[in-house]
């Protein structure tokens, strides 16, 4: 099962310690679900690591970023075409033609921009949906890991 999710809900996973998010950490961490990112992506979660609201020591934050590296799969940058899916936040496009080129199955978020584009994503295969939706628990819990390494 691949997803990418989006920078919200990696705050949720390595700051808040969310509940709703944790049946799918642990999906993660067993290797049921494979999280796909880019080296753009993991520089937004730095960057937004370090704001202060959130008061990480340099320590704590690289503690965090370790624990990014070690539940995704970083992909290589590509310029494959992608079906047109604008997201009006230009930031969060990234997380969008990414799902779509990797061809993942879900896009997990809770930015309200990115759900907004849900509906029109279905069509292309890819579900947008959040980490309490009822279906990507089911199929993250019900999913055996893979027996050969994610590389």
């Amino acid at each position: 099962m691949n997803a990418v999710v989006d920078t919200n809900i990696w705050l949720d996973w390595l700051v808040f310690d969310e509940p709703s998010t944790r049946g799918l950490l642990q999906a993660c961490e067993r290797g049921a679900l494979v999280v796909r990112t880019t080296a753009p992506m993991r520089d937004e979660l730095a960057v937004v690591l370090a704001y202060p609201q959130f008061a990480l020591t340099a320590a704590e934050r690289a503690r965090r970023l370790r624990d990014f590296d070690r539940l995704t799969r970083l992909d290589a940058d590509s310029d494959r075409p992608v079906p047109t899916l604008a997201c009006r936040d230009p930031s969060d496009q990234k997380f969008v033609d990414h799902a779509l080129r990797s061809a993942c199955t879900w896009l997990i978020s809770r930015d309200r921009k990115v759900l907004a584009l849900a509906r029109r994503a279905r069509r292309l295969g890819l579900m947008i949906v959040r980490p309490d939706d009822a279906a990507l628990n089911r199929e993250a819990c019900s999913t055996v890991a893979p027996q050969a390494s994610r590389a």
